[in-house]
């Protein structure tokens, strides 16, 4: 074998490694890239989602200082637990000062295997009061429980007539001295 034989032989065993190297090495790096470039993403997404919680922790502090100097007063506003009685006591004041005859109960959730039902109930208490009287009286009673100084919300209301209905006067308006049964359910919140 001569020389230029040994030199077309060597370069053509050089291109032949060398191509082997680069279609073996390319798929390599580009399956590096790809993981590079997926890995990437992910950081920038986790960065998107970090700034957009230090934006939501900016804006949550920005509220709490705009309601702190108010926070004194909504807790005023909360019923203790050791004045619950108390508060009985309001409920049946303001129902005789209405005019109206009152039951008043305290509803317990017995299930209580909820999670979030014993939450709520370290939130707030239940009462359901049944009155008796007028519907002016009724009007009356509401208005004032609205405006008790504890924070409290009347979830529902229940009125039935009794005793000879509603009865029109001579100015073709509805008798405010109907009676009426009346059962109200009011959640009270509490203090933690």
């Amino acid at each position: 074998m001569d020389s230029k034989h040994k030199i077309y032989l060597t370069s053509i065993i050089f291109i032949a490694l060398f191509c082997a190297e680069i279609f073996g090495l390319i798929p390599f790096l580009f399956s590096k890239i790809n993981s590079t470039s997926v890995n990437l993403a992910k950081e920038r997404q986790n960065l998107e989602v970090a700034q957009k919680n230090a934006r939501e922790a900016a804006a949550a502090e920005d509220k709490y200082q705009a309601i702190k100097p108010h926070l004194d007063e909504i807790s005023k506003s909360l019923l203790d637990r050791g004045e619950v009685l108390d508060f009985i006591m309001v409920l049946e004041k303001v129902a005789s000062e209405t005019g109206n005859q009152s039951d008043i109960l305290v509803i317990t959730n017995n299930s209580g295997t909820k999670a979030a039902e014993k939450k709520e109930a370290d939130k707030a208490m239940r009462f359901q009061v049944s009155l008796n009287g007028s519907f002016s009286n009724l009007v009356k009673f509401l208005s004032k429980v609205e405006n008790m100084p504890y924070l409290n919300d009347i979830d529902g209301i229940q009125i039935r007539g009794y005793g000879g209905g509603l009865e029109k006067n001579n100015a073709d308006q509805a008798d405010s001295g109907a009676a009426i049964a009346t059962t109200i359910n009011i959640k009270v919140y509490l203090k933690p």
